[in-house]
């Protein structure tokens, strides 16, 4: 089995995906990973903050007195959707469950872990002598490969029974459209549960109305990179000889440009800055980052996709 592997170097882990980014579906998955990886929290959207507590209003809930030890406790014994439910029954037990509502929307151990950090793809495959493989290497070049081979594989989330994306229950679904609409709600957890129900959560990891772009720290260079539906750009044009016909053009989404520009090229582990565009293997072993635009340095060099 083939597998392609985008490894941190630094913490020495890696995404991996056994099929070709051709898979719409795969494809979605590791770039809303890669980016959740490199976006760097203080520039995310989907960071829980504490709510203000007031105790000059009534306290019209028994679980408002509750220690946020025993809120913890209970919390333990609920699934995504309860636990989530249950912090929203007052500001103290949403502020007391506030690790817990942050994993369910986005582990703060993974948003930005890799932001800043030198990144390598490569292709491996599985049961097979490294050593034909590692033939004609230099001693750099091993040691990045058998940092490939041995890094620590990370599981992408997947959608199931014990998270709130049961669409198949009517109650579930009245009650995320409940949270998404009550505006007593904090706006962060609305508009999660608003991208749950509409399928965006990738375009809700930024902040509405700014701008991203990648970097490489390195290199000082940087691309662009639009915050919008996660899709390829399609371009018509007229094909060759006719003018009726016309040929559908899909343009690679930056972030397969990135995985591309990441990508072991043999023979080099880096290329000097002389390029105009993102090519493939330019970006290997450098330090990358995905940052709100004003973050860019007038003197740094912006690449084309």
């Amino acid at each position: 089995m083939i597998l392609h592997k985008i490894v941190c170097l630094a913490t020495e882990t890696a995404l991996v995906w056994p099929q070709a980014l051709d898979n719409a579906a795969i494809r979605r998955q590791i770039i809303m990973k890669l980016v959740q990886f490199l976006l760097r929290p203080e520039d995310s959207a989907v960071v829980v903050e504490r709510q203000p507590l007031c105790y000059k209003d009534p306290i019209g809930s028994p679980l408002y007195t509750l220690p946020p030890e025993i809120c913890l406790v209970i919390s333990d014994y609920l699934d995504d959707l309860g636990a989530l439910c249950f912090a929203l029954t007052s500001k103290h037990t949403f502020n007391s469950l506030l690790g817990r509502i942050q994993n369910i929307i986005c582990p703060l151990s993974e948003l930005g872990c890799w932001a800043g950090k030198a990144l390598l793809r490569a292709e491996i495959t599985l049961n097979s002598d490294q050593s034909d493989v590692k033939a004609g290497m230099t001693d750099i070049q091993r040691v990045l490969w058998n940092n490939v081979v041995e890094a620590r594989m990370l599981d992408i989330r997947k959608r199931g029974d014990h998270t709130i994306f049961n669409f198949d229950n009517p109650r579930t679904l009245h009650i995320l459209g409940t949270i998404a609409k009550d505006p007593r709600v904090p706006q962060v957890i609305r508009r999660y549960i608003y991208a749950i129900l509409s399928d965006t959560e990738y375009e809700n990891m930024f902040q509405k109305g700014v701008e991203y772009i990648i970097r490489n720290l390195d290199m000082e260079e940087y691309i662009e990179f639009p915050s919008g539906k996660l899709e390829r750009l399609q371009l018509t044009e007229g094909a060759e000889g006719s003018q009726d016909d016309p040929l559908l053009i899909k343009i690679p989404h930056p972030g397969e440009k990135l995985l591309e520009a990441i990508t072991w090229v043999s023979g080099a582990t880096s290329f000097p800055q002389i390029l105009e565009r993102l090519e493939k293997g330019v970006w290997v072993v450098d330090s990358i980052d995905l940052v709100r635009a004003h973050e860019m340095h007038e003197r740094w060099k912006k690449l084309v996709c």
